[in-house]
């Protein structure tokens, strides 16, 4: 692999101050993507690399800020108080040592300032050596594929060694950890207090949104789940490799 290449968040500069956060893949709890947000740049140019790597933004256009990530990055930035937080590998450069092939071939969570993209802080989470072929997040060195979920002052995502982390959003330290012992190819979901994560071993798992790690259900279903649930209106959504869960209180 090319040590050279690498990822970046790239900011488009707006010409307003943002109306609403990002605190989870897709957004809101109906997940479907759309913003209400206005002026954003139909187009943006970049500008050329200065002799240290970083890139001139001088000479960039629509551009507010750019952030180094490692050389893969799979899952969204999430938005929340005034910080952007995303997951990546362990290739960052000179902020990991070289020596450290455990790290280096694990995974990341950076927190950046909104404003600026300079980095608050940095979790870095070794690869877990498995043998497995099916578990291929550290083997191929994907990293953290997970986008990460803000509720309040906690971070919810699952790592690279598909456990559920749960941080604290100022500092970056970790509350508390799951291990899931399956396959995640989906991103953590908080609604209602709670926080909902399907696996690829067919349950669902529901934890209390809180500092302290409290497994509320673990619900075996009929196969897979590949997907993030939703809520809208009240009801829960799940779709599972074969069906579609609607799941709501029905009072039996």
């Amino acid at each position: 692999m090319n040590r050279l290449t690498f990822a970046a968040i790239v900011v488009f500069a707006c010409t307003r101050v943002f109306a609403a956060d990002w605190p989870q893949w897709g957004g809101s709890d109906s997940r479907n993507f759309a913003s209400d947000e206005k002026n954003i740049p139909a187009s943006f140019s970049v500008g050329p690399r200065r002799l240290d790597g970083k890139f001139d933004l001088s000479a960039c256009r629509n551009i507010k800020w750019i952030a180094r990530l490692g050389n893969q990055t799979y899952g969204n930035p999430t938005v929340a108080n005034g910080r952007v937080f995303v997951g990546t590998n362990g290739e960052l450069g000179s902020r990991v040592s070289a020596a450290d092939k455990m790290i280096r071939e694990g995974g990341a969570v950076l927190c950046l300032d909104e404003g600026t993209g300079r980095q608050l802080w940095q979790l870095t989470i070794p690869r877990l050596m498995s043998n497995d072929k099916m578990f291929n997040f550290d083997n191929m060195s994907l990293g953290v594929c997970s986008s990460p979920t803000v509720d309040g002052d906690r971070v919810y995502l699952v790592s690279n060694r598909c456990d559920v982390l749960c941080l604290d959003a100022e500092t970056g330290r970790r509350r508390w950890t799951y291990d899931t012992q399956s396959p995640i190819w989906s991103s953590t979901f908080a609604a209602d207090g709670k926080v909902y994560l399907g696996t690829e071993r067919g349950e669902l798992l529901v934890w209390a949104a809180a500092k302290e790690m409290k497994l509320l259900s673990k619900i075996a279903l009929d196969n897979r789940i590949y997907t993030t649930p939703i809520v809208a209106n009240g009801v829960l959504y799940l779709t599972t490799r074969t069906h579609l869960y609607a799941i709501a209180a029905t009072g039996k």
